[in-house]
């Protein structure tokens, strides 16, 4: 009958593509955990432009800043405190340096829901809620909202792209054992005309002999 699959419905060699991914997914949080503490590696290091991996980096990055910027605020922090802070924690200069220029125009007296605006991972959508907070004076709740709202963006990306690697790691497996029964039938194949091959040389020779 064969060992069960891994987990129920998923293909094994799925399953097993899911662990390594996974194992790798753990060694990502950890060794960012031990660098950083605010943003794992990779949602600091890669790139949000990229293929698949991109969106998700972004809604991480978002997450982190928006989660990290609502809790100094809450604390009683300046916008522009919080945001020198966050620019010499951040792993990443690119991070570092729109912080850094975020921080400058609000010194230059720009709103602060103008100078967030410039992050490259903030969305459009969340312009107006942080203008709308910081003219009401809540814009530590607003940030809330924000991050929530990653978060569950995070989580949906994160499920279509597992549904997609499932996918992928099934068509793969379909390629990698059609390639092997294949191979294995050429080989079949190649054995029978050597049997035979050599079962005629064998017939001739006896011939030849008698």
């Amino acid at each position: 009958l064969g060992p069960p699959p891994a987990f129920p419905g998923v293909p094994l060699p799925a399953a097993g593509l899911f662990l390594l991914a996974a194992c790798v997914l753990a060694w990502m949080i950890f060794r960012g955990n031990r660098s950083n503490g605010l943003m794992g590696v990779f949602a600091a290091w890669t790139p949000i432009h990229a293929p698949l991996v991109g969106p998700l980096a972004s809604k991480a990055q978002l997450l982190a800043i928006a989660s990290e910027l609502q809790l100094q605020l809450e604390a009683g922090v300046s916008l522009e405190a919080a945001l020198h802070a966050l620019s010499r924690s951040l792993p990443t200069p690119a991070l570092r340096r729109e912080l850094a220029l975020a921080g400058r125009k609000l010194r230059a007296g720009e709103p602060g829901w103008r100078t967030l605006a410039d992050l490259r991972m903030m969305p459009p959508n969340a312009l107006s809620l942080l203008a709308a907070g910081e003219a009401s004076g809540k814009l530590p709740e607003m940030l809330g909202v924000v991050a929530n709202e990653a978060r569950l963006d995070l989580e949906a990306q994160a499920e279509r792209l597992a549904v997609k690697l499932n996918s992928f790691a099934v068509v793969m497996t379909g390629l990698v054992v059609g390639a092997a029964v294949f191979a294995m039938m050429g080989l079949i194949s190649f054995t029978f005309e050597s049997i035979a091959a050599v079962g005629t040389a064998t017939s001739q020779t006896l011939q030849t002999l008698s």
